[in-house]
């Protein structure tokens, strides 16, 4: 009888029994690419600063959770050390991230947001970075094999808690898995049981009920219809209140409301052929409307575009059944490639399987060992990168 107690093997030789999330996915992204990064230990030479400003803005969050004050000064206190990482001016910034600075203001934003609307969050005795590990094929040649995770938060909020799906039970709390992330890009709230992350998560630990905590890097501009968040009390509103900017009021100020309210104000600014109204009628409209409105001008500094989503969603069996499935499938895929020493390409350049052009490793796949050598290196011979760069 074989036995399968091998997933894949390590740059540095030593062979690996377990697999997260993030390793599976990158097998089925492509076996070639999961070959390179994986077990060759290709990786970018020049990273950017998304993953530890994730790190650090998670690590305030849990501090913010646990002791109720002080998370800003941690992100801050943090987010400084980062700074005095070797080689940390050579990292490379989006641009929307832009600096150091910037993101030492969206991240001071965001926790002041948070810090603000935490006791509305269902983190009832939550506990951080919970490790998990469950065997895929218990009492089989594959026995060795486990599926690895860490849970960002997990907690045990009462069974009827407001952010939670409501659901008939009978039990007075209910077991929350909580994935925190940071992004560029909006959360459709709406389809967070269909994150497979998550899924996996809650088959691994057995548990139904999931969510996101999703901190969005946003400019910092604003114009009508921009999404903003209170930073502290204004306008007859707690700060962490979520509003919308009707009229973008010169350099100190800015008009916010509900967004019916926008709708209605776009409405209200716009002539009866359908042009919007110019120079004084603007302002005469404007201004009429604004008055018998509950929408407030309040200072620039108060409100913030920086958005802190959090949204959950209730998995059913067959959700949470099909993806363990799904999982000891890849397993066997990843054995199987491992004891066959082949990882083949799987390319695609065109919609919808357009996955080269955005892809680090397409240097090597292409062989263009120029980019190559200016784009990556390899684990334990990042040595070698000053004298190819000089």
């Amino acid at each position: 009888m074989t036995v399968h107690n091998v997933l894949y093997v390590l740059p540095n030789g030593d062979p690996k029994r377990s697999a997260s999330y993030s390793a599976r996915s990158a097998f089925r992204f492509c076996r070639r690419y999961f070959y390179l990064t994986r077990v060759r230990g290709w990786r970018v030479k020049h990273e950017g600063v998304a993953l530890e400003f994730g790190k650090v803005v998670e690590a305030a969050v849990v501090h913010q959770i646990k002791y109720h004050t002080g998370g800003v000064a941690e992100f801050e206190r943090l987010w400084k050390k980062v700074r005095e990482q070797k080689d940390f001016d050579k990292r490379e910034y989006t641009k929307v991230e832009q600096s150091w600075e910037n993101m030492l203001r969206i991240g001071r934003e965001w926790l002041i947001i948070f810090s603000a609307r935490q006791d509305i969050y269902p983190f009832r005795q939550a506990q951080f970075q919970v490790p998990l590990s469950k065997k895929i094929f218990p009492g089989t040649t594959y026995d060795e094999l486990t599926n690895v995770a860490y849970l960002d938060i997990f907690s045990e909020p009462e069974s009827q808690h407001p952010a939670l799906v409501r659901v008939p039970t009978t039990t007075p709390y209910r077991r929350l898995i909580t994935d925190v992330k940071t992004s560029s890009k909006e959360l459709d709230e709406s389809l967070v049981a269909l994150d497979p992350q998550l899924i996996e998560y809650a088959w691994t630990y057995d548990s139904e009920d999931v969510g996101f905590l999703w901190f969005v890097k946003k400019s910092h501009g604003f114009k009508h219809g921009s999404r903003v968040t209170l930073l502290t009390e204004s306008g007859g509103w707690p700060a962490g209140t979520e509003l919308f900017v009707l009229d973008p009021d010169g350099k100190e100020n800015v008009w916010v409301g509900s967004k019916a309210e926008v709708e209605s104000y776009a409405r209200a600014c716009t002539a009866p052929d359908g042009t919007s109204f110019r120079g004084k009628a603007l302002d005469k409209a404007a201004g009429e409307f604004l008055v018998q409105t509950s929408a407030a001008s309040v200072p620039i500094s108060k409100v913030s575009k920086q958005l802190v989503q959090f949204a959950t969603a209730r998995l059913n069996r067959e959700m949470i059944e099909d993806m363990g499935k799904v999982v000891g499938q890849t397993t066997v895929e990843m054995v199987v490639a491992h004891e066959q020493d082949f990882y083949p390409m799987e390319p695609g350049i065109r919609y919808p399987t357009d996955k080269c052009s955005g892809c680090d490793m397409r240097y090597i796949c292409t062989g263009d060992t120029e980019g190559r050598d200016a784009v990556l290196t390899r684990i334990g011979e990042e040595w070698l990168d000053s004298n190819i760069e000089e």
